[in-house]
């Protein structure tokens, strides 16, 4: 009986397993190439629109002119300067959050069908924009909602605990490690959950009839057993979001020009593409363990 049951037990992939698949999945279909290029386009464009407006640019020289004319002037033109300048920031944080969805759902549900095809089947750019487009976004956009604020805060709370934890202040020989490695541990503990909200947006997406909360639920119940797997994923997704901030820390003469900016946004969204399709991979793996564990349990 164990015999057989050894026999028929699919191959799991692991840590190695869906990071090399994850790199893998655009070579077997390159149309996925072309169909990331096209998604992800309009959010380069987004992102990289505020260095090229307050680098220098007659609209950042405008604001500039509006301040100095408000040392002179009354207040009402250093209120205006203040309210443009904030009005467009907040706009274009909007619409990269609403593009970065967008393009999320879609790099997903491709991911998914790309994967789940294998390498002996070629699907088209085509096809791949026509399946991503159903009427699933009002659920899966309030899960995003969701993982969005929570990402956010649990990334504010993290870096407020770096710079005003209350061990920092203390003057022990012992305070500095100890505080560097509660600091370490926090991220650590983030990047768990991370993978549970992350896989909870791939759940919304691939499976419909998980509504709203039930998608958390679900990507909760999938990890069980697997959440390390996720963990090292969202570290090496962290990591590699972490590679621009650390170059930019010493200050070194190339990372303020256009052409780094150029370069870092490119690389952030192929970080973003590759985090999606390891995620989507991961959720596949899991999905495969819960469905050997249920057939186990079904034969005992």
């Amino acid at each position: 009986m164990e015999n057989s049951r050894e026999e028929k037990k699919p191959m799991f992939l692991g840590i190695f397993g869906i990071i090399r698949a994850a790199i893998e999945l655009p070579f077997i279909n390159p149309s996925f190439i072309a169909f990331t290029f096209i998604t992800y386009l309009p959010l380069f464009c987004i992102m990289i629109i505020p260095k090229l407006l307050f680098e220098r640019t007659r609209l950042r020289e405008a604001l500039l002119q509006l301040e100095q004319l408000s040392s002179h002037c009354n207040i009402l033109i250093s209120i205006t300067s203040w309210l443009l300048n904030g009005t467009i920031r907040v706009g274009i944080v909007q619409i990269s959050e609403l593009i970065t969805f967008l393009v999320t759902v879609t790099v997903i549900d491709s991911a998914s069908t790309i994967y789940k095809a294998g390498a002996g089947r070629s699907i088209g750019v085509r096809d791949l924009l026509r399946n991503s487009f159903r009427d699933r976004w009002d659920n899966s956009f309030l899960v995003y909602i969701v993982m969005y604020l929570l990402s956010t805060i649990s990334l504010d709370a993290v870096l407020l605990y770096g710079t005003a934890g209350p061990l920092r202040s203390l003057r022990n020989d012992w305070a500095p490690p100890l505080h560097f490695f509660t600091q370490v541990g926090l991220s650590f503990v983030r990047d768990e959950f991370s993978a549970w909200w992350q896989v909870a947006l791939v759940v919304s997406v691939l499976e419909e009839d998980k509504l709203q909360f039930d998608a958390f639920f679900t990507s909760a119940k999938l990890r069980k057993g697997n959440r390390f797997t996720g963990f090292v994923l969202m570290l090496l997704y962290f990591g590699w979001c972490s590679l621009p901030y650390l170059l930019r820390l010493k200050r070194w003469s190339f990372t303020s020009g256009v052409a780094y900016a150029f370069v870092d946004r490119g690389l952030f969204c192929l970080g973003e593409v590759m985090n999606w399709v390891a995620c989507t991979i991961y959720y596949h793996d899991c999905k495969n363990r819960q469905t050997w564990e249920e057939v186990i349990a079904k034969e005992d």
